[in-house]
């Protein structure tokens, strides 16, 4: 029967391999999912969090004993620390503060309520306004670094190290209150300098163990490493400021191991390389700059991710954008380092003496300019002008005007007629209030240049300063002869117009700058302004909408429009202005005039009372006739309504 029909007998050799397979296949089951747990286990554990945690263990144990305020711009940083806190009940021993959260006003109600009065806070004007201003951000940190260990948890930049700078410590950074004399950060010695060599030679193993991790993409150990990468690199930064450049290498070389798109380890590296090493300029650096530069919006953006850079040519774009943000202690840091790295270069040691002399510190132009001088015949013509005229800068600083005068004369005797001279000359005269000086060093340039716009504007700014408006438009025409559409001309004519008060014509003038250029702000607002006093008001309400609708937050455009809402009857609509003018200037007299306006004629006594007396708080004490005639009328209706609310 086939059906009961058996499997064919098996052969000697099959029943000697069948139990050879089946230890193999048993062998396979355990070995393979063995050897993958293994082969696979570092990046398990890489992201299981362990990493992040031995992270804020390290960050947390280079934070000092006691009570601390720790800044950072890194949210993800503040919330594994503040976790990290909470483990043995610190959690609210330290101040943990974001950074980028500080000018919104909200943001230091939340601290205070976190914090209580441990926190200072902020003024009541500060709270109504749009944000809190830098410069009273700066005041709060600066006072709280006199009293407290302020810490940043990373390298960083900005407004607060124009008063703070960084010690380092690790991969922390202790904030400390400039001294009255200094002007730079000091250089990394003897303590903290064995401290931070230790620090990271204890760190190398971890850096060792990070590095395949992120090479597989482990997402912690990429966000631990590039976080490392920054600190190396910025150490390295220091060390090469000292002259420890071999060291200073080595660490600009982990940091691009621990984040391959570190750029300013990558530019730090190649200059070491270049200039203290034996090997030559890679020639494709540039592109390669150029390829992982691109992963950023700016260079703030650069330098926050990745540490400072420390080459001559960044350092003197970098001075450039501090100085442009004002940030002058910054900029002379960068324009000394340049000037430093690369002794030939004119324009840094020129920038580096204008810094100084933005700094008043008119002894250090003196020491700039006469060691920019031993460059001798390098230095052009043009270096050797704009020396001097720095030099007399810093001499009229101190009022030694004769000293400027003399030296500027003197240059022109080795440079007859030169331009660069003679303007800084005629701007010291006007400076200094000497007109008749500046009308003959105008004068004797445009008798060499007497088709040159900029002079004849120069000279009818003069006129206008000295209120001799005829001559002042006699200038003008000359300009406005040659060219019908300036621009500058028209303004200035203007602007003759309000003080003389011919609305009329100036309006024409507005008018026709639009006409010139529609998107002319300037000439709009001058419109509205023309408008507003022929009490067309409802036109000086558009002209002044229509600069907002370009510029939202120009604040000449929210006042004037605020005016002519007011003077119009336009009560709801003015308070709306005079209420976005107080959060972008929370202690301007002018919001509460009209405020108190506002609340007078609504018959709101007691809203009147408090905006008339916040303006007698604001307004300046030295005042223009007008301006004594309006706090004259406040003082007279701040005593009516107090009499008659009695």
């Amino acid at each position: 029967d086939p059906a009961k029909k058996n499997w064919q007998r098996q052969s000697d050799a099959l029943r000697f391999f069948n139990p050879v397979f089946r230890t193999i296949v048993w062998i396979g089951l355990i070995a393979i999912p063995a050897l993958l747990i293994r082969q696979n286990f570092a990046m398990v554990k890489a992201n299981d969090g362990s990493i992040l945690k031995q992270f804020a263990q390290m960050s947390a144990q280079e934070v000092s004993e006691g009570s601390n305020i720790l800044l950072s711009e890194d949210p993800f940083q503040l919330s594994l620390l503040e976790g990290w806190f909470s483990r043995d009940g610190s959690r609210r021993k330290h101040i943990l503060l974001n950074t980028r959260m500080l000018e919104i006003p909200s943001y230091h109600k939340l601290l205070a309520d976190v914090y209580g009065n441990r926190w200072p806070g902020i003024t009541e004007e500060d709270r109504h306004a749009a944000t809190v201003p830098q410069y009273r951000l700066l005041e709060i940190m600066t006072a709280l670094a006199r009293t407290n260990h302020v810490i940043y948890l990373h390298p960083s930049f900005g407004y607060y190290f124009e008063n703070l700078y960084p010690e380092p410590h690790g991969v922390v950074y202790t904030m400390k209150v400039f001294s009255k004399d200094m002007l730079m950060p000091p250089n990394a010695s003897g303590a903290i300098l064995q401290e931070n060599e230790t620090f990271w030679k204890n760190l190398r193993q971890l850096q060792i163990q990070l590095e395949p991790l992120i090479k597989k993409d482990a997402v912690d150990a990429k966000y631990v490493g590039a976080y490392y990468s920054r600190a190396l690199n910025t150490w390295g930064v220091e060390l090469q400021k000292i002259g420890k450049t071999t060291e200073a290498a080595r660490y600009f070389e982990n940091a691009m191991q621990l984040n391959t798109n570190n750029v300013p380890a990558l530019v730090n590296f190649r200059f070491n390389q270049q200039a203290f090493g034996s090997k030559p300029a890679k020639q494709d650096l540039q592109k390669e700059i150029e390829d992982k530069f691109g992963h950023y919006r700016s260079w703030e953006s650069v330098m926050g991710d990745n540490g400072p850079f420390d080459e001559p040519e960044f350092c003197f774009k970098l001075g450039n954008i501090f100085e442009s943000q004002s940030l002058l202690r910054q900029a002379l840091e960068q324009f000394t380092r340049c000037a430093t790295l690369n002794p030939t270069n004119f324009a840094a040691r020129s920038s580096l003496a204008n810094t100084y002399l933005a700094l008043q510190r008119p002894d250090k132009v003196f020491e700039v300019v006469a060691d920019a001088r031993t460059l001798g015949s390098s230095l052009s013509k043009t270096n050797q002008m704009e020396l001097t005229a720095i030099e007399a800068a810093a001499y009229f600083s101190q009022t030694n005007y004769a000293k400027a005068e003399d030296l500027l004369n003197t240059a022109l005797k080795q440079f007859p007629k030169q331009r660069q001279l003679m303007e800084t000359l005629s701007e010291m005269y006007k400076a200094s209030h000497q007109p008749e000086k500046a009308f003959v060093m105008l004068d004797q340039m445009l008798a060499d240049d007497p088709d040159s716009v900029a002079l004849h504007l120069q000279k009818a700014d003069l006129f206008i300063a000295a209120r001799d408006y005829t001559k002042a438009n006699a200038e003008l025409d000359k300009v406005l002869l040659k060219d019908h559409d300036n621009i500058p001309a028209l303004l200035y004519r203007i602007f003759i117009d309000v003080q003389t008060k011919d609305y009329k014509d100036g309006l024409s003038l507005a008018e026709r700058i639009e006409k010139i250029d529609e998107k002319n702000l300037q000439g709009t607002l001058y419109r509205g302004v023309f408008e507003m006093n022929l009490k067309s008001f409802d036109k000086a309400v558009d002209s002044f909408s229509r600069i907002l609708v370009r510029d939202p937050n120009n604040i000449a455009a929210i006042r004037n429009r605020a005016v002519a809402n007011l003077q119009s009857g336009h009560l709801d609509s003015a308070r709306k202005d005079y209420e976005t003018l107080r959060k972008i200037l929370p202690t301007s007299h002018i919001v509460f005039y009209g405020l108190g306006e506002i609340a007078y004629q609504e018959k709101d006594k007691q809203a009147a009372i408090k905006n008339y007396e916040l303006y007698l708080k604001y307004v300046p004490a030295e005042a223009t006739d007008e301006l004594a005639i309006e706090k004259k009328q406040v003082t007279e209706r701040l005593n009516e309504l107090k009499v008659t609310n009695r």
